[in-house]
């Protein structure tokens, strides 16, 4: 019967025996029997040397490092919060280098913009304020919102444009655009909502031509008249309070807020109605209006297409 050490030396033991520290506690301990048991030196390089070092690593691997000389160096390890703080660092940089810029954004910012906007009307977002800033932040200049809500609750940058401006949110990616109109920056927010800011500082917004037909400034059309409305009734009225407006255009009442709901009757262009409130679905926005002397409700559009252009259902005045 051949001796274990043997098995190992020719190469009979399957290396997964045991797992490899085991096969190298083994090979050690056969090399340590083929040495002289008296006055022998071990030269550096040495199966036996190379499984003393194989054992050292395995035991503590982040603390030893191998010398020039083949003998082992004492290193110290970086300790974990300052490895958190510097990993927290670089992925801190790295965000804000990568940071996604639209590509119309611009550097400088026109001091005819500068300063703080009342949000008085439109949209989800609620009577708010936006401060538009001249410094820049992470490579756009920086704005920030006060009391909003909806997406403009997450604005903090900003960039000018031919004729108006965007906003900016902090995933980098473009919350509103917004152009002069009448003294006023008429704008559309990325779902399609309508928002109207007033300057509040003293801005100036009529710096620039009235755009041409076609331009950036968004026109909703009178189905009864043909021509673009005032601003103000580009707007769908969110509540809480009902208001009372004049039908344009012919249009379906629907029992829910989706369009494949049941049809429950018509609205026709001249009559004054009530709506309660206006909300944002997948079909667009839907206002709810009350039915049967208000026993029921039932849904219209403020916005709808035809023919390639932009539409109105209903003026917010009667």
């Amino acid at each position: 019967m051949f001796h274990f050490c043997e098995i190992v030396r020719h190469g009979h033991l399957p290396f997964a025996w045991r797992g490899r520290l085991m096969h190298a506690r083994r090979t050690a301990e056969c090399e340590n029997r083929s040495q002289p048991s008296s006055g022998s030196v071990t030269p550096a390089g040495t199966p036996r040397e190379t499984s003393r070092r194989r054992l050292n690593f395995a035991r503590n691997p982040a603390m030893k490092v191998a010398r020039a000389d083949g003998g082992p160096r004492q290193m110290k390890a970086l300790p974990k919060m300052a490895f958190k703080r510097l990993m927290l660092a670089l992925l801190t940089a790295l965000s804000m280098a990568n940071a996604p810029l639209p590509a119309r954004a611009q550097f400088g910012a026109p001091l005819n913009l500068v300063g703080m906007w009342n949000v008085d009307a439109g949209g989800p977002v609620g009577k708010c304020q936006v401060e538009l800033q001249s410094h820049t932040f992470a490579g756009r200049l920086a704005a920030r919102s006060i009391m909003c809500m909806g997406p403009l609750a997450f604005v903090n940058g900003w960039a000018p444009e031919r004729n108006g401006f965007i906003l900016i949110g902090i995933d980098g990616r473009q919350i509103a655009s917004f152009a002069p109109a009448r003294g006023i920056m008429n704008g559309r927010l990325a779902d399609g909502s309508l928002v109207i800011m007033r300057p509040a500082g003293g801005q100036r917004t009529g710096f620039m031509p009235p755009p041409p037909g076609g331009g950036v400034n968004p026109c909703y059309i009178r189905e009864d008249t043909g021509k673009c409305v005032q601003p103000d009734d580009t707007v769908a009225p969110r509540g809480p309070h009902p208001v009372r407006v004049l039908i344009t255009g012919l249009m379906n009442i629907r029992r829910e807020r989706s369009l494949e709901s049941q049809l429950v009757g018509q609205v026709k262009p001249g009559q004054c109605i009530i709506v309660n409130a206006c909300f944002d679905t997948k079909w667009g926005v839907r206002c709810e209006i009350p039915m049967d002397g208000g026993a029921t409700r039932g849904f219209i559009l403020k916005y709808y297409e035809k023919n390639g252009h932009d539409y109105v259902g209903f003026v917010n005045r009667c």
